[in-house]
């Protein structure tokens, strides 16, 4: 049959893209699908995490030149927020929006977590051939 080429990656980012964006692509490719506004469903949580990771990426873009820059410090265990708070970078609203989108998104990414005792074997099945290996163990 007649071969095609993949998508360049180029292609690939522009529609992955359009398709994650507000608009009218979206609305189509999504009109017949139910899309939860639940935070406590899965569905729901990706798509208010979406919208907010949106929303906030002005204060974002604004945060990350600072940290750049070195005006604002990114350390685990301070509050960099209230450091570009402080130091004019953002505003009060602008922090609370950036620490929701925060916890929404580690909400988002923490989807995988289990409990060991949901994920250890419940039994052990020995194989057909097992006895092969105590008698080689013994020689």
């Amino acid at each position: 049959g007649r071969r095609m080429k993949p998508a360049s990656d180029k292609l690939g980012r522009a529609v992955a893209k359009v398709a994650l964006e507000p608009g009218e692509v979206r609305d189509r490719l999504t009109r017949d699908i139910f899309i939860s506004r639940d935070v406590n469903d899965p569905t729901g949580l990706l798509e208010v995490t979406l919208e907010k990771v949106i929303a906030a990426l002005p204060a974002e873009k604004k945060l990350e030149k600072a940290i750049r820059e070195g005006t604002v410090k990114r350390f685990h265990g301070i509050d960099w927020f209230a450091d570009a708070i402080d130091k004019g970078v953002i505003s009060e609203v602008e922090a609370n929006q950036l620490r929701e989108v925060e916890m929404l998104v580690a909400r988002v990414i923490a989807v995988d977590h289990f409990d060991p005792e949901e994920v250890k074997p419940h039994h052990v099945r020995v194989g057909h051939n097992s006895g092969a290996m105590s008698s080689f163990a013994a020689a």
